[in-house]
């Protein structure tokens, strides 16, 4: 592209009609202008103006370069301010993907304080299974994923990974809501209310119970982390979940988490990913971190 200064000097020199009027309106002398107008004609080895007594005028080729000229600058004008919004954050955007429980407990607390700050700033979520999750962040549909032991995938990059391991779920005046922790086998007797097969969850939870020798039969069955807690918090319902999945529930005093003990239970992680190498817009960075405030409670 062609150096700033001489665009500059090209587009005044045209808009006034003569070198003298385009100097005064630069600030610069006379003989600069016209120094940078003939190194750009012997740079592009084409006359760009007609030297007429009364001032100067474009040629075809200089019409042809004014053009490019001007889209350039206007090109170039945007993209300052759109910089210059992005460090003020007047604008800008944040595309999240993420899993149903998550979006509508801490995610959706953590844009409602992002947003309070950065009122200007558009936020998208998205909500989906793994698969999804990677596609979107991987394809560049996403700034950001964030959900539960996504595979190792060359093609994203883990900002975050946080121990997410399933707990017991329950109302506070449960009978079992005052253990400090819980093995599957003590749940037995009460509803259990489980994610079904389209979950990962679904068969880590179905192998402990196994191991704890209980029957596999869930009153309650669901893809929705919302109907689970709802279920659990409306009665003597058990639903097992993360303590991310029931963050806002038990802050608000709803729901209470009781870890459950399985030394054979797979990990659950959550992990917070981006796409390898993409370059982070500041809405995105602000976001991150007042999402990771959120995630380290």
């Amino acid at each position: 592209m062609l150096h700033g200064r001489l665009l500059s000097y090209l587009d005044e020199v045209a808009r006034a009609g003569s070198i003298r009027k385009a100097a005064e309106r630069l600030n610069v002398s006379p003989t600069a202008v016209n120094r940078q107008i003939l190194q750009l004609e012997e740079m592009l080895d084409v006359q760009l103006f007609q030297r007429l007594p009364r001032g100067m005028k474009l040629t075809a080729a200089g019409e042809a370069l004014l053009t490019h000229v001007r889209q350039t600058l206007r090109g170039y004008r945007a993209l300052e301010s759109r910089l210059e919004d992005m460090r003020e954050m007047r604008g800008g955007e944040v595309r999240l993907v993420t899993m149903n429980g998550l979006a509508s407990g801490l995610v959706a607390a953590a844009v409602r304080e992002f947003a309070t700050r950065f009122a200007r700033v558009r936020i998208e979520c998205g909500v989906t299974f793994i698969p999804g999750i990677v596609r979107a962040v991987v394809e560049g549909e996403a700034d950001l994923g964030l959900g539960y032991n996504l595979p190792d995938d060359p093609q994203l990059a883990v900002l975050n990974r946080y121990d997410a391991p399933l707990g017991a779920v329950v109302a506070p005046e449960h009978p079992l809501a005052r253990a400090e922790r819980l093995r599957p086998g003590d749940c037995a007797g009460y509803p259990l209310v489980l994610a079904d097969e389209t979950m990962v969850m679904h068969r880590t939870i179905r192998d402990a119970l196994l191991r704890a020798n209980l029957s596999f039969r869930p009153q309650f069955q669901s893809n929705s982390i919302d109907f689970m807690r709802e279920i659990a918090a409306a009665g003597e319902a058990i639903a097992f979940l993360s303590a991310f999945d029931v963050a806002m529930d038990v802050a608000e005093g709803r729901l209470i988490h009781v870890p459950l003990l399985d030394p054979a239970m797979r990990p659950n992680v959550l992990m917070l990913v981006t796409r390898r190498a993409r370059v982070q817009e500041r809405p995105t960075l602000q976001f991150v971190d007042t999402l990771r405030g959120y995630l380290a409670e």
